[in-house]
């Protein structure tokens, strides 16, 4: 019953670096069309005329109803290209606790929930099973 909650198709987040210990923090997203939940947020020029193009970083400013919270990198990652194996990207801001948590709360109201310990290795294990031809017996 434990693994049930790791075996949705949903779109999960999670600060991947220390909370409130360096100058940067990552959060990680993943999950079929996560990069819809940036939309509202983020603004980058270069992400607007080309759109999102995997394995590329793209700066710009996050900002929630027109209060600009930070400038971040986006690392975007196609469907199949991650470590996950589903679309997915990685925001690098400032490690400040109300910067993480502001992001982090706009990620979830927009429909992401956070990922439960070892969630994002299940998803690639499993996702591995489905993109080769490997059966279990």
């Amino acid at each position: 019953m434990y693994l049930w909650p790791m075996l949705r198709d949903d779109i999960i987040c999670a600060l991947s670096t220390p909370q409130g210990v360096g100058a940067l923090a990552i959060v990680r997203v993943s999950g079929a069309n996560s990069a819809a939940l940036l939309t509202p947020y983020f603004i980058s020029k270069r992400a607007q005329n080309a759109g999102l193009e995997s394995h590329r970083a793209y700066f710009g400013d996050y900002s929630i109803q027109g209060e600009h919270i930070d400038e971040i990198l986006v690392t975007y990652f196609e469907e199949g290209k991650s470590f996950t194996g589903e679309e997915s990207f990685e925001i690098s801001c400032h490690g400040s606790p109300y910067i993480v948590s502001r992001i982090m709360e706009s990620l979830l109201e927009a429909g992401a929930r956070l990922a439960d310990p070892g969630e994002y290795t299940m998803r690639a294990f499993m996702n591995i099973f489905k993109s080769t031809s490997f059966t279990l017996r």
